[in-house]
C-alpha cells in the first residue's frame, strides 16, 4: 500500500502544505488513493539540530513511499534519497488534499536533488 506525506501546518487534509520539511508542525499521511488519512506530529519542530534528519528517519520507519514538501535539505535528503523514498514539490499554498491530488494526476514535480 502506498503511504505519501505531505508536510503540514496543520492536522487535517484541509490543512496548507507546509514548506519547511524537518520543521514542519505535521505530517499528513494519506493511505492509497487519497482515501484515508492520518496525522503524525513532526518531533523534529523543536529540534536545536539534526530536525531534517530525525524527521526523515521517523518517515522511514513510518513506511513512507512518498514525500511531498516545498523544500528539503541535503541531509534529510540523502536519508529518504537512500530508503528509496521519491520526493515531490508543492505550492505551500495548496492545501494537503490538493497535493495529493495532484500527485496521483501526475502534476508535481519530482525533486531530484536538495533545495534549501
Amino acid at each position: 500500500m502506498k503511504k505519501i506525506a505531505v508536510c503540514a501546518t496543520g492536522e487535517n487534509p484541509e490543512s496548507k502544505v507546509d514548506g519547511r520539511f524537518g520543521r514542519c508542525n505535521y505530517f499528513i499521511i494519506n493511505h492509497f488513493n487519497g482515501d484515508q488519512y492520518t496525522s503524525l506530529v513532526n518531533s523534529g519542530v523543536n529540534a536545536n539540530q539534526g530536525a531534517g534528519i530525525g524527521t526523515a528517519q521517523t518517515l522511514v520507519k513510518e513506511g513512507v513511499n512518498v514525500v511531498v514538501t516545498n523544500r528539503i535539505g541535503p541531509k534529510a535528503f540523502k536519508v529518504l534519497k537512500a530508503a528509496g523514498i521519491k520526493m515531490y514539490a508543492a505550492e505551500a499554498d495548496q492545501t494537503v488534499a490538493m497535493a495529493v491530488k495532484e500527485y496521483y494526476e501526475g502534476k508535481l514535480p519530482e525533486i531530484n536533488s536538495p533545495n534549501n
